[in-house]
């Protein structure tokens, strides 16, 4: 019975730990998370997210996802990758001031895509609150459509793009198979000055709780690769990058250090999302084992920072 009640706490604990989980790159140690905002009821079939302010590391809003399978309970998951960008020069600031070259500093950055000639698909935590929203080369975007509860979001972008990613055939992912995700991680910072390339394989089928919405990969990500591509070999979209376990928070609750926890939303989900909203997705008619470096050659044009400002 004591083991019993034991290894109840120690669950108790884990799932504590991962209610109250901030991205590593946020929290710094000994950092006191408030707990999370309400929601309210969930929704039979939904999970809960929170978003954490990437300064301070407290919550600021919570939103409910699709996907979490009938019955199971409704858990706060890993806040998005995000990242608050060092001031960008020469970008006019969002309430229009006029004259020289500016100073701003964008609130928080993350990772899109175009899946059109001009429109670029990102996380709806990426853009949400945003009062001007620009790509890493200062050009404007501007929302099209936003759905917090599958976490997706569509923009306009001013200028078009000669690429955009095709998605993979039907059967969705596989277990085991090779990814690639591709991303602006710590945009504009001394860590990263360009398109980030990360690799590893599809770890599990689900995501927290058996939220059949998601599923895990191993690939690496960071704050600000939140809204990137997640491809297969063939080089077709299979995913988008929306949250990962932090280390110190479940550090605390486990006495472990999780490894390579990262979660991706289905493109069943995207492109459902995408069919709402009047884009038809293109398919990849190529073969698949492409190499990594080969993938990225015919991708990296159709991959853009998303910068947050005001």
């Amino acid at each position: 019975m004591r083991g019993a009640k034991t290894a109840s706490g120690l669950r108790r604990g884990m799932m504590a730990g991962l209610a109250a989980a901030a991205l590593a790159g946020c929290a710094q140690q000994g950092a006191v998370l408030m707990p999370p905002p309400s929601v309210g009821p969930v929704p039979p079939g939904s999970s809960v997210v929170t978003i954490y302010d990437p300064a301070t590391n407290q919550p600021v809003r919570s939103i409910v996802v699709a996907g979490r399978p009938q019955g199971a309970p409704p858990v706060v998951v890993a806040p998005p990758p995000s990242y608050e960008a060092p001031p960008v020069v020469g970008v006019p600031s969002a309430a229009g001031k006029r004259g020289g070259a500016v100073a701003v500093r964008p609130r928080s950055s993350g990772t899109g895509f175009y899946v059109g000639s001009r429109q670029v698909l990102t996380n709806a935590h990426v853009v949400a609150s945003c009062a001007e929203l620009r790509d890493d080369r200062g050009r404007r975007l501007s929302v099209a459509a936003m759905d917090p509860r599958r976490d997706l979001a569509l923009l306009n972008a001013a200028e078009p793009s000669r690429t955009v990613l095709r998605f993979n055939g039907p059967g969705g992912t596989q277990l085991g198979e090779n990814v690639v995700v591709l991303g602006y991680p710590y945009a504009g910072s001394p860590l990263s000055t360009g398109l980030n390339l990360t690799t590893g394989i599809v770890s599990a089928q689900s995501g927290i709780n058996g939220n059949t919405g998601q599923f895990q990969i191993t690939a690496p990500v960071q704050p600000g690769n939140s809204g990137g591509p997640v491809l297969d070999d063939s080089g077709g979209v299979i995913g988008v990058v929306q949250a990962r376990a932090n280390d110190l928070t479940v550090l605390r609750a486990t006495g472990t250090l999780p490894q390579n926890i990262n979660f991706a939303i289905r493109a069943e989900t995207v492109e459902g999302f995408l069919r709402e909203n009047g884009v038809t997705t293109e398919r990849v008619s190529g073969s698949r084992g492409l190499s990594a470096s080969a993938i990225s050659a015919a991708a990296q044009e159709a991959v853009v920072s998303v910068r947050c400002f005001g």
